[in-house]
C-alpha cells in the first residue's frame, strides 16, 4: 500500500458514506491538505521553535526569569480569550462564505471582526497594563520573580493591541486557505524577536543589558511588525479579502447575528480553557520557582506537539466550512479525516524524539542538574499526550470548521476546568506525587478531550449544521 492511501484512502474513509460528486483520489486529497495544512504547521512549528528559543535565552540571563516570565502566560491569555473566540467564528464563517462563493459576505465578516477586535483590545490592554502587579500576585508570583513578571506583563499587554488585531486577519486568511501569507506574517514576527532578544537580554552590540524586560521588548516589537505585515496582505486590490475603511465600525445586524451566535459558545471555551489553565498554573507555582521553571519548559515542549496539532486542526477547520459551503459533507469528511491520520505520524515520530531526548532537551535551557531530572518524567509523559492532542486538534479543527462550537465548549468546561485540576490537584498534593502528578492530570484531560471529542467527530451530527 502507498503512503498516499495510507494516510488518506477515499474508497476506505467514504466507504459507508452517500456521495454527492465526484470524489478526488488519495494523491489528490493529500495534496490539497498540504497546501493548506504545511504552512500553517510550518507557521506553529516556527512560532513553538521561536518560543523555545526565547526561553533558552532568557534562561541564560538567569534560571529564575524562565519563572518570572512563564507566570504572564496564562493571564495574558485570559486577555487574549475574547479574540480567539472570535476566531473560531471567523473560520467558521468566512470557509462558508468563500465556498459559498459570497466574496462580499466573506469580507463583512473579517470587517466587523476587526471592528470588535479593535475595540476591546484598547479596553483589554490598559487594564492589563494598570493591574499588572496584582494579577502576577495572583497568580502566584513571589519575591524573587515577582517584579520581572510584573514588567514582562506590562509590556506584553500593550502588545496585544496588535497580537489581537493580527490574530483577526490571520484567522480570516486561512478560511479560505491563505496559510502561506500567515507563515510569512510569523517568520517576519519571529525573526525580529530573535534578533531583538540577542540585543537586549543581555546587552549585546552596545544594547543596554535589560534582562526579562528586554525579552518582553523583543518580543512586542515582533508582535508590531506582524500586525503591519499581515495589514498589507489584506490591503492589496486583487486579493480575495480586502480591508475595507467604509465598512470599519458598520455592524451589519445579519453579520453581526451570526458571528454572535458562533462567538459566545467560543468565548464560553475559551473562559473554561483559561480558567483551568491558571488554575492549573497556579497549583505547579505552589511548588516553588524550581518546579515552576521545570514545568514551564516542559510546557515549551509540548508546545511543540501542539504546534503540529494546530497546523492540521487550521486545515480541518479550512476544508471543512469551505466543502459544507460547497453542499460537498462528503468531502468535508475525508479530509478530516486525512487530518486525522497524518497527525498519528506526527504524534509517533514526535513521541520518539521526547523520550531519547529527553535530558538533551532541558540541558539546552541552561537550568541546574536537579530541574532536568525533574524534567526527564515530564518529557516521557509529553511522549503519551503528544498523540492524543494531535488526534484531539484535527477532530475539534473540523467540529470548528463546521460551526460546532457549542459542543467544544463543553467539552473543554469539562476537561480542562474540571478534569485537568482537580486531578493535577489529587496527584500533586493528596497521592503526594509532585511536579510528575500535575502532569498526571494533564494527560487525563487530553484523555478526555481526545475521547468526547472523538465521539463527537463519529457522529458525523456536525456535517448538518447550518452557518
Amino acid at each position: 500500500m502507498s503512503l498516499s492511501n495510507l494516510l488518506s484512502n477515499p474508497d476506505k474513509i467514504l466507504k459507508n458514506f452517500p456521495r454527492f460528486g465526484e470524489v478526488p483520489t488519495s494523491a489528490e486529497v493529500l495534496s490539497n491538505t498540504f497546501k493548506i495544512a504545511w504552512y500553517s504547521i510550518v507557521e506553529s512549528l516556527s512560532s513553538a521553535i521561536v518560543g523555545f528559543i526565547d526561553m533558552a535565552m532568557v534562561g541564560s540571563f538567569s534560571f529564575v526569569a524562565i519563572s518570572a516570565i512563564g507566570l504572564t502566560n496564562q493571564p495574558r491569555m485570559i486577555f487574549l480569550a475574547i479574540f480567539f473566540a472570535m476566531q473560531s467564528a471567523i473560520i467558521a464563517i468566512v470557509s462558508r462564505r468563500f465556498g459559498e462563493n459570497d466574496r462580499e459576505g466573506a469580507n463583512r465578516c473579517m470587517m466587523l471582526a476587526l471592528s470588535l477586535t479593535f475595540i476591546f483590545s484598547i479596553l483589554l490592554s490598559i487594564i492589563g497594563f494598570v493591574f499588572a502587579e496584582p494579577i502576577m500576585r495572583f497568580v502566584g508570583a513571589e519575591s524573587d520573580t515577582l517584579a520581572d513578571s510584573t514588567i514582562y506583563f506590562k509590556i506584553i499587554m500593550i502588545a496585544n493591541f496588535f497580537v489581537s488585531l493580527t490574530h483577526t486577519i490571520n484567522a480570516s486568511l486561512r478560511a479560505i486557505g491563505k496559510t502561506s501569507i500567515t507563515l510569512k506574517t510569523s517568520i517576519v514576527a519571529n525573526l525580529v524577536n530573535i534578533i531583538f532578544n540577542f540585543l537586549l537580554i543581555n546587552g549585546n552590540l552596545g544594547f543596554p543589558k535589560l534582562g526579562v524586560a528586554g525579552a518582553a521588548i523583543a518580543t512586542s516589537l515582533g508582535f508590531a511588525v506582524a500586525f503591519f505585515v499581515a495589514l498589507s496582505s489584506i490591503c492589496k486590490k486583487d486579493g480575495y479579502l480586502k480591508f475595507d475603511l467604509k465598512l470599519l465600525f458598520k455592524f451589519d445586524k445579519k453579520t453581526l447575528s451570526t458571528f454572535t451566535k458562533l462567538s459566545t459558545p467560543g468565548m464560553f471555551e475559551q473562559l473554561c480553557v483559561r480558567v483551568g489553565f491558571l488554575l492549573f498554573a497556579m497549583i505547579v507555582a505552589s511548588l516553588g520557582t524550581d518546579a515552576f521553571s521545570a514545568h514551564q519548559i516542559g510546557m515549551n515542549v509540548i508546545i511543540l506537539s501542539f504546534a503540529f496539532g494546530d497546523g492540521l486542526g487550521i486545515a480541518a477547520s479550512s476544508l471543512t466550512g469551505q466543502n459544507l459551503g460547497k453542499n460537498r459533507p462528503d468531502l468535508a469528511y475525508l479530509y478530516s479525516r486525512t487530518c486525522q491520520n497524518i497527525g498519528v505520524c506526527f504524534g509517533l515520530i514526535l513521541a520518539i524524539i521526547f523520550v531519547t531526548l529527553a535530558e538533551p532537551i532541558y540541558m539546552i535551557f541552561n537550568v541546574p542538574p536537579h530541574i532536568v531530572q525533574m524534567g526527564i518524567p515530564i518529557m516521557y509523559i509529553c511522549a503519551l499526550i503528544t498523540h492524543l492532542q494531535i488526534a484531539q486538534c484535527a477532530s475539534a479543527g473540523a467540529l470548528r470548521g463546521a460551526g460546532d462550537v457549542k459542543v467544544i465548549a463543553i467539552i473543554s468546561f469539562f476537561s480542562i476546568t474540571l478534569v485537568r485540576p482537580f486531578l493535577a490537584y489529587v496527584f500533586c498534593f493528596v497521592l503526594n506525587m509532585g511536579l510528575t502528578g500535575v502532569w498526571l492530570g494533564l494527560l487525563c484531560d487530553q484523555i478526555t478531550r481526545f475521547t468526547l471529542s472523538h465521539i463527537r467527530y463519529r457522529s458525523k451530527k456536525w456535517l448538518r449544521i447550518k452557518v
